[in-house]
């Protein structure tokens, strides 16, 4: 049986090597079309980028947040490095990516997998994992050796955490209902119904399909490993204007000197 890094990464590697549409492969709905620059804004203001820093992209994608994150950093004179799996990079080098579009473009592209395939010691101001760890097989060891790269006052954001229990709770609620029902084009008794989100988590965990290692727990972990590590460590919404807001957390952590 495939784990679910192997399972992920051929699904991903299918959209891009097969021209989907860039929302998609940015592991969005095609009708969210036009939602991913708001969250390429998010990212811009919540790592708070300084203009001539140092920045890793783990897991960056071939869609169109990758694209728009490199043509806003290239704008702030900032040192690039992204990482994804071989065949992804390559459809990402296809792109809009060319010396003559982005004259002095500082960025480097690395392929393979994080942490196993990352051989260089340097470090960075800012560094991104995005919309990854529920597509890894471990989450915890990937978020150790990025913070370990992080540089003094560095930030790191651990960005679109699909959080099942967060997920849970909105769709038990009436609002959470109606939400699905819109956003799937149906009728509410269309919805399955869930008495509270301890219900749908162990639905969701009944399910041989579906895995997912991020939860309250997940997150509360995070939050108490780094603060007593000496960090700081917040838990950060996402603006409603993002296409899976209702269910996704963010985690910003902050190295000290």
């Amino acid at each position: 049986m495939k784990s679910n890094a192997e399972k992920n990464k051929d699904l991903y590697i299918s959209m891009a090597a097969g021209n989907a549409n860039k929302t998609v492969i940015a592991g969005r709905y095609a009708f969210d079309e036009g939602k991913e620059q708001f969250i390429v804004d998010d990212i811009i203001a919540k790592l708070d980028f300084k203009q001539g820093s140092s920045f890793f992209d783990i897991g960056c994608g071939a869609g169109f947040v990758a694209e728009s994150l490199i043509k806003t950093l290239y704008n702030l004179d900032i040192a690039i490095t992204a990482m994804d799996v071989a065949e992804i990079i390559d459809v990402l080098n296809k792109g809009f990516i060319t010396k003559a579009s982005f004259p002095g473009l500082k960025m480097e592209l690395l392929k393979g997998y994080y942490p196993g395939d990352y051989t260089s010691q340097e470090k960075f101001d800012r560094i991104l994992l995005y919309s990854v760890l529920h597509s890894t097989d471990n989450p915890f060891e990937i978020i150790e050796e990025a913070v370990r790269l992080l540089k003094p006052y560095g930030k790191i954001l651990l960005g679109d955490l699909p959080n099942i229990n967060r997920k849970g709770r909105f769709l038990a609620s009436g609002e959470g209902r109606m939400f699905e029902a819109n956003y799937r084009n149906t009728t509410v008794d269309k919805i399955p119904f869930y008495s509270d989100h301890h219900d749908f988590v162990q639905k969701m965990k009944d399910d041989q399909d579906y895995y997912s290692m991020i939860d309250d727990e997940f997150i509360d972990r995070i939050h108490k490993q780094y603060t007593n590590s000496g960090f700081d460590v917040f838990i950060l919404p996402q603006p409603e204007s993002l296409p899976f807001s209702k269910t996704r957390h963010d985690v910003l952590i902050c190295k000290y000197d």
